[in-house]
């Protein structure tokens, strides 16, 4: 084991630890490692977390309380079917990711402008 891996307590797979979305530690005494996860084993325990059930009946009362709290919106009450289609499309892209900073681009560009500006400056005088 290299210092930098972790063993995923999901799958068993050793990772290097900046790849790892939840890192845990090492248990001498059990002789194991605890809540390190590799990125996949993380995105199945998420998804199990995080996976809300929604039925029409959520609609109806999102709707109840609406009225309740005196609110003048409703939500038309979709099918279950329709739900479930909603809920299996992928989700759209999040857009670009730059492999450059580019506020540091902008910074270097002022500073040389700003340069530029301080040595006409100089020349002028």
């Amino acid at each position: 084991m290299k210092m930098w891996e972790t063993k995923c307590s999901g799958c068993g797979k050793m990772t290097p630890a900046n790849q790892c979305p939840q890192l845990g530690c090492y248990v001498p005494t059990e002789g194991k490692y605890e809540n390190s996860l590799c990125k996949p084993c993380w995105l199945k325990s998420t998804k199990m977390i995080n996976k809300v059930v929604i039925t029409p009946q959520t609609y109806i009362d999102m709707n109840k309380e609406f009225e309740e709290d005196d609110i003048p919106f409703r939500i038309s009450i979709p099918t279950q079917e329709a739900i479930d289609k909603w809920q299996s499309q992928t989700p759209p892209p999040i857009g670009v990711v730059h492999e450059h900073d580019m506020v540091a681009e902008m910074w270097a560009e002022h500073n040389r402008i700003e340069e530029e500006r301080k040595l006409q400056l100089e020349l002028d005088l």
